[in-house]
């Protein structure tokens, strides 16, 4: 009926090559989401000028997140709203992602600010560049993960029966 042979308890040749693919196909999907982001992300630096702008305001915002078993969080970070003045002279205004500690942004504190020439309005402040290097790390140790995992895997599959094993061995001297 081709359930596979088993070579585990309980476990077919078929299920454990499907859970090695599985597990490759994350890591090589984690991966290709990371290089897409960081594709994107280096065009932007390649094109960003960088400048000088004010916070003008601070404020506390509250988000939602939800984590397992779809339970709903609720969290204060604060805010920035940084004023700047693109190349062509008009002012343009950015604002921060988010910040948990409230002394991070302080009213009248000069921050980098990157922007494109092409539309100044597209702007992102430099800790929100610092903070995704260190998201783009984890990113790919746990891409990486999933992909040595399904390598190893791969190594180190054999069958279960001992006498089916010793026949494969000696069949390669």
């Amino acid at each position: 009926m081709g359930y596979g042979i088993a070579t585990r308890a309980g476990r077919s040749r078929t299920g454990i090559i499907l859970s090695i693919i599985f597990c490759l196909l994350i890591g090589l999907g984690i991966l290709a989401g990371l290089a897409a982001i960081f594709i994107t992300d280096q065009k932007f630096k390649s094109e960003a000028v960088e400048t000088e702008g004010t916070v003008i305001k601070t404020h506390k915002e509250n988000r939602t997140s939800y984590g397992r078993r779809g339970r709903r969080r609720n969290y204060d970070v604060f805010v920035a709203t940084v004023k700047y003045y693109g190349s062509d002279g008009e002012e343009y205004l950015c604002r921060s992602k988010g910040d948990k500690d409230p002394l991070y942004y302080q009213e009248g504190q000069k921050v980098k600010v990157y922007y494109t020439k092409l539309n100044p309005a597209n702007a992102r402040l430099d800790s929100d560049v610092k903070n995704k290097d260190l998201a783009m790390v984890v990113g790919l140790a746990i891409g990486l993960f999933f992909i040595v995992l399904s390598m190893i895997a791969w190594i180190k599959r054999r069958p279960f029966n001992k006498f089916e094993w010793e026949k494969r061995r000696l069949a390669r001297i």
